[in-house]
């Protein structure tokens, strides 16, 4: 009963909090990191972290890209999405951020990039969202 509840209503949720986002907040994107989702078929990636780096063990392809273009870290953009958390055919949990270093690379160019390896969906920048206002009490 649980499963059927939470995947009826994804879809209202997330559209209702992405129309309040865009109704009380301003957005900005982050100039240090970007999001990518995985195409449906691609498992998603098994990430492992030492002090200061990643590995990805499943997706070698990815993991040169991504270390070739001065990409420092990289998370699930949703850490306890599953399988059953989707819309059509984008999985949440083939959704992930990373983290660049500006120093060395342009985002907009690894944006660009990434697209078009032929395991991901999309790619963009990520947008901070920060409230218009603040409540008085």
């Amino acid at each position: 009963m649980f499963k059927s509840f939470r995947v009826y209503y994804l879809k209202p949720l997330v559209f209702l909090l992405g129309a309040l986002s865009f109704l009380f907040g301003d957005a900005k994107s982050s100039d240090s990191t970007f999001l990518f989702c995985l195409k449906s078929h691609i498992v998603p990636l098994q990430i492992s972290k030492n002090e200061n780096s990643f590995s990805i063990k499943n997706n070698n392809q990815l993991e040169r890209f991504l270390i070739q273009n001065h990409v420092i870290d990289i998370e699930e953009w949703i850490p306890h999405a599953n399988e059953n958390d989707h819309d059509g055919d984008i999985y949440l949990n083939r959704i992930y951020r990373a983290y660049i270093d500006t120093r060395m690379q342009n985002i907009s160019s690894v944006i660009l990039e990434i697209e078009n390896l032929s395991i991901v969906k999309y790619a963009e920048k990520e947008f901070i969202r920060t409230p218009k206002y603040s409540t008085n009490d």
